[in-house]
């Protein structure tokens, strides 16, 4: 589970950039990049698989992940060059200094439901707290002139 969460982090980094694709029109964009990660994926799970195991099989996924992220930043890059196309090292970042602690812990976690649903909240709101309080996520919270919390978006 934590090499395929390898695979998947490299998807939310990408994932901005293709919705943004998506959302100015540049749908081929994101096929060629899908297109990169479906033949490595496949080629490398086929050809891995046989040798190596299972183990192949998630190495030919975070190989494809990689080989998707990599021909979707080099199209967008292009098209676009804008100094915003890089992956989302902060907030990678600080997630990372609350994952860390939990993986020493985590033969400590109760085995229950409520173990695990009580570790995932406290996990999220210190993920939640931390991302905003290194201003790693564009939003404000304050106090509107009437008193009350205000939520709002942080123009980058």
């Amino acid at each position: 589970m934590r090499l395929l969460a390898i695979a998947v982090l490299l998807n939310v980094w990408s994932a901005p950039w293709f919705y943004y694709a998506v959302g100015r029109g540049r749908y081929h964009y994101v096929a060629w990049s899908a297109s990169a990660n479906l033949v490595v994926n496949a080629a490398g799970t086929i050809f891995l698989t046989t040798r190596i195991g299972l183990l192949g099989a998630l190495i030919g996924s975070i190989a494809g992940n990689a080989a998707g992220n990599l021909v979707g930043w080099l199209i967008l890059r292009r098209w676009e060059r804008r100094h915003w196309l890089l992956p989302a090292f902060r907030a990678t970042g600080v997630v990372a200094m609350v994952v860390v602690p939990l993986l020493a812990i985590e033969n400590r976690i109760p085995a229950s439901w409520i173990g695990l649903v009580g570790w995932g909240a406290a996990y999220l709101a210190t993920c939640g707290i931390m991302l905003l309080v290194t201003r790693s996520v564009p939003v404000t919270i304050g106090l509107s002139p009437s008193g009350l919390p205000r939520v709002g978006w942080r123009a980058e």
